[in-house]
């Protein structure tokens, strides 16, 4: 059984040879440590660190990067898989429900009288206090844990691909202000408040703000969950407090 200062010289060897990732250097550790046991097993005196350069040295600068480059695409599929998955797993049966539920008060926001259009806003009210209170302290923690990581990490880099859609997701919602003016510009105010033409786009758009703010929520929770895994898996690669 391959002990931890083993696996540390290990890692110390993958480093030498120029991979950079913490995470790609770990699922090299398998590979090598196989390598190894095959020599000590034909030569129980050959000490481990001598072993080890034997296990390095079996493989040619071009089938070292090869075998890199392998590790690095499995690491990449594996975190982009875990992504879809966390994403896929916060769609509960209630939460679902909340969600059909929300989208049959906008179909139906056009057909309300003056004095029942207040109800959209539980629409929103409740997004932008998820928004507030979850927000910046998970902003907060993520930046910890990128700002305490000491040795670059390949799942961090494939996540932070997914934090590019959160951006655009609160861009496009911190826009919304913008959509009254919209509607006077594309004339949705001047039409009659019962044509089937402004009821479809009231609904269009009132559907399309549901869904933006579904999957800001959505990617909200999976992306602190994500990172917070890392951390776990990879805890050495981060400063100890």
């Amino acid at each position: 059984m391959i002990q931890q200062e083993q696996v540390d010289e290990i890692i110390a060897f993958c480093e030498a040879k120029g991979v950079s990732y913490y995470d790609v250097q770990v699922e090299l550790v398998d590979h090598i440590a196989d390598s190894i046991e095959e020599l000590q097993k034909s030569n129980p005196t050959l000490p481990f660190s001598d072993a080890l350069d034997l296990a390095g040295n079996q493989f040619c600068s071009e089938e070292f990067a090869a075998i890199v480059k392998s590790k690095k695409r499995l690491i990449e599929r594996r975190m982009s898989r875990l992504i879809e998955k966390e994403f896929l797993s916060f769609f509960t049966i209630p939460r679902i429900l909340i969600t059909i539920f929300l989208f049959g008060i906008i179909l139906a926001f056009p057909y309300l009288e003056a004095k029942y259009t207040w109800i959209p806003l539980l629409v929103v009210i409740p997004a932008l206090i998820i928004y507030w209170v979850y927000y910046w302290p998970y902003e907060k923690e993520i930046m910890a844990i990128k700002k305490a990581c000491r040795i670059p990490i390949l799942s961090l880099i494939v996540q932070s691909r997914y934090d590019l859609f959160l951006k655009i997701i609160q861009t496009i919602l911190c826009a919304l202000p913008l959509l009254n003016l919209s509607f006077k510009e594309i004339g949705i105010k001047k039409l009659p408040s019962n044509s089937p033409e402004k009821v479809f786009l009231i609904q269009l758009l009132g559907s399309g703000l549901i869904i933006l703010i579904l999957l800001f929520i959505a990617s909200l929770f999976v992306r602190r969950r994500i990172y917070n895994k890392i951390f776990d898996q990879y805890t050495k690669a981060f400063i100890s407090e």
